[in-house]
C-alpha cells in the first residue's frame, strides 16, 4: 500500500465520507454472535493506536467467529487463561481483532476505552490485536494486509499521526506484542509514512 492514502485522508480530516470509503470488510459484533457489552464503559476520544498479540498461539482450525465469542466469554468472566482471578470487564479489552486468516473482527465499540491486566492508561487508545503469540509465531501474510487496513482506517477516522502508533510494550512492561511483530511494524508504518522513524532512532534535537 502506498503512503499516498494515508496522507490524503488525513488532509481530509478522516470526514465521514473517507471513514466510511476506507473501511475494511468487518466480521461485526452481529455476525461473530456478539453479547451485549455489561455496565462501566468509559468514553474517550481516540488520539493514538495501540498494538498488541494475543500471546495465545494462532490456531487456523478454529473460525474467526468462535475465537472471538470465546475473547469475549473471558473477558466478561473472571477467570483468565493462565488461571488467574480478576475483576471482569464489560467487553473485549480490543476494538479490533485481526484473525491468523486475516479476517478484521469488530470488537468493544472504538467510542469506548479499552480494557487491560497491565499498569497503563487505556483512555486514547484504539486497541489492535493479532491472534498469535508473537514471541514464537509470526504475523500471517494475511494478517499484515489486514493490519495495514486497520491502521490506515483508523488513524484517518480520528486524526492519528504515524508516529501515534505504538505497541503496548511502549506503554508498560510486557512482551506484548512479541518479537516477531516488534520487528517488522517499524517497515509497516514506514510503508505507510516514508517519513516515519522509530522512536529509537529519531535525530535528537539540538
Amino acid at each position: 500500500m502506498c503512503a499516498l492514502p494515508i496522507f490524503a485522508l488525513l488532509v481530509l480530516g478522516g470526514s465521514a465520507v473517507a471513514q466510511d470509503t476506507n473501511a475494511p470488510r468487518l466480521l461485526d459484533r452481529t455476525a461473530w454472535g456478539a453479547k451485549p457489552p455489561h455496565m462501566g464503559m468509559r468514553p474517550h476520544k481516540p488520539y493514538s493506536i495501540i498494538v498488541h498479540h494475543t500471546a495465545q498461539r494462532q490456531n487456523p482450525k478454529r473460525n474467526p467467529a468462535e475465537k472471538l465469542r470465546g475473547l469475549q466469554a473471558l473477558a466478561i468472566g473472571a477467570k483468565m487463561l493462565d488461571g488467574r482471578i480478576l475483576p471482569p470487564w464489560p467487553d473485549l479489552p480490543y476494538h479490533y481483532y485481526i484473525g491468523v486468516d486475516g479476517t478484521i473482527g469488530e470488537g468493544r465499540d472504538v467510542n469506548f476505552a479499552g480494557d487491560t491486566n497491565t499498569k497503563y492508561d487505556t483512555t486514547g487508545h484504539v486497541q489492535v490485536v493479532l491472534e498469535g503469540n508473537f514471541e514464537i509465531d509470526k504475523p500471517t501474510p494475511e494478517q499484515v494486509v489486514a493490519l495495514k487496513r486497520v491502521l490506515v482506517w483508523q488513524a484517518a477516522r480520528w486524526k492519528v499521526p504515524i508516529s501515534k502508533i505504538s505497541v503496548h510494550r511502549d506503554h508498560t512492561s510486557t512482551a506484548c506484542p512479541g518479537r516477531n511483530m516488534i520487528a517488522i511494524l517499524p517497515d509497516i508504518l514506514r510503508e505507510l509514512d516514508p517519513s516515519y522513524q522509530p522512536p529509537a532512532q529519531k535525530k535528537k534535537e539540538p
